[in-house]
C-alpha cells in the first residue's frame, strides 16, 4: 500500500455503557434507548461537519476535518444525552467518548490505523459519561474551545505500544452513574502516579514506596503475632475472656493492614516500578539495593524478638 493512501484524520469513537446488560435485561426498551442515542449521534455529527465511518452495534466510528469539530460534537452529543437523561423513566443512556488525532486508511468502505486504534481504546479508558481525548488533541483544541479537562497524565491503553498522555472532560452525565464511581483509595493512588509520571519524582516516589514498605513490615509485624497468639496464652497473665478479646484485636489489625496493602499499596508499588523503569537513570538499581539493606537489616533486628518466645 502506498504512503499517499494515508491521511491525517481526527477519530471520535463512542460506546454506550452496558450495553449488552440492558439488552438482557429489556430488549424493546433497550431498543429504544438505542434509537434516541443513533438519532443524537447522527445529528451531532452532521451539525460538526464529521462522517460516520461505521457503526458496530452501539458503537459510532466518526471522522473530522479537525480536532475543533471532533470535541465539539463529543461535548454536544454529552449535552444531549444529559437532556434526554434528565427526562427518561427509563434507562439511563450514559456513552463514553474517545478522541484521537493520528493517520488513519480506508480499505474496502472500513478504516484503519493507529489513530483509530487509538480513540477506540481512549473510548474504554473514558469514565462512563465522559469524554477521553489524547495530547495531541489537546495541543490542537487548546485556546479554540472553551472546555475544561482533568490531566490523567500518562495511561496504559491495550496493545497500544505508544507512549499515550490523556486528558478527560467529565460531563453532568457523571451524575447518573450510580455503579461506577470510584472510591477514595482509587483516586488517591491515581493521584500518586500522576505526580510520579509528571516529574515530581523522585520525591514522591521515595516517600510512597517508604509508606508502602511501613505497611507490609508492619502487616508481618502483627501476622506474626497472631500466629504466635497460642503460645502468647501461656506467656501473658491473661483470662480467657481477655484472651479472647485479644485475638479479635490482632485479626482486625491484621485484616486492616492487609487490606491497605492490597488496595494501596500492591498497585501503587507496580505503578511505582512502571515509572523506575522508564527513567534511563538506573534508579531501580538504587531502590532494589535500599530495599534489599532494609529487609537484611529487619530480618537481624527481628532474630532476637523470636527467640524471647521459645
Amino acid at each position: 500500500m502506498k504512503q499517499t493512501d494515508y491521511r491525517l484524520a481526527a477519530i471520535m469513537y463512542t460506546d454506550i455503557v452496558g450495553f449488552s446488560k440492558m439488552m438482557g435485561e429489556n430488549e424493546a426498551e433497550t431498543l429504544n434507548v438505542l434509537r434516541t442515542h443513533n438519532r443524537i449521534l447522527d445529528e451531532a455529527v452532521e451539525a460538526c461537519h464529521g462522517t460516520v465511518i461505521k457503526t458496530i452495534g452501539d458503537a459510532y466510528m466518526v471522522d473530522f476535518r479537525n480536532t475543533v469539530e471532533a470535541l465539539q460534537c463529543a461535548v454536544e452529543v454529552q449535552e444531549k444525552i444529559y437532556e434526554y437523561n434528565k427526562q427518561t423513566g427509563s434507562y439511563i443512556l450514559l456513552v463514553r467518548i474517545g478522541l484521537h488525532l493520528g493517520d488513519i486508511y480506508f480499505y474496502e468502505k472500513d478504516a484503519f490505523g493507529d489513530g483509530i486504534n487509538i480513540a477506540a481504546r481512549l473510548q474504554s479508558f473514558a469514565k462512563p459519561g465522559c469524554i477521553c481525548f489524547s495530547q495531541d488533541v489537546f495541543n490542537q483544541v487548546l485556546n479554540k474551545v472553551d472546555f475544561h479537562a482533568e490531566k490523567l497524565g500518562r495511561v496504559s491503553l491495550k496493545n497500544i505500544n505508544k507512549e499515550i498522555h490523556a486528558y478527560e472532560i467529565e460531563t453532568k452525565n457523571t451524575e447518573f452513574d450510580t455503579e461506577n464511581e470510584k472510591s477514595d483509595i482509587e483516586n488517591i493512588v491515581n493521584k500518586l502516579y500522576e505526580m510520579l509520571s509528571e516529574g515530581f519524582f523522585p520525591w514522591a516516589a521515595i516517600v510512597s514506596f517508604a509508606w508502602g514498605i511501613g505497611l507490609v513490615s508492619n502487616f508481618v509485624e502483627i501476622f506474626t503475632e497472631y500466629k504466635k497468639s497460642k503460645e502468647l496464652q501461656t506467656i501473658l497473665p491473661l483470662n480467657e475472656e481477655e484472651f479472647s478479646l485479644y485475638l479479635r484485636i490482632a485479626k482486625h489489625r491484621s485484616d486492616y493492614i492487609q487490606h491497605l496493602c492490597s488496595t494501596i499499596t500492591i498497585p501503587l508499588f507496580l505503578r511505582f516500578l512502571h515509572v523506575l523503569f522508564s527513567f534511563s537513570f538506573p534508579w531501580h538499581l538504587i531502590v532494589t539495593a535500599v530495599l534489599v539493606f532494609g529487609l537484611i537489616m529487619n530480618s537481624i533486628n527481628y532474630i532476637p524478638k523470636r527467640t524471647k518466645y521459645v
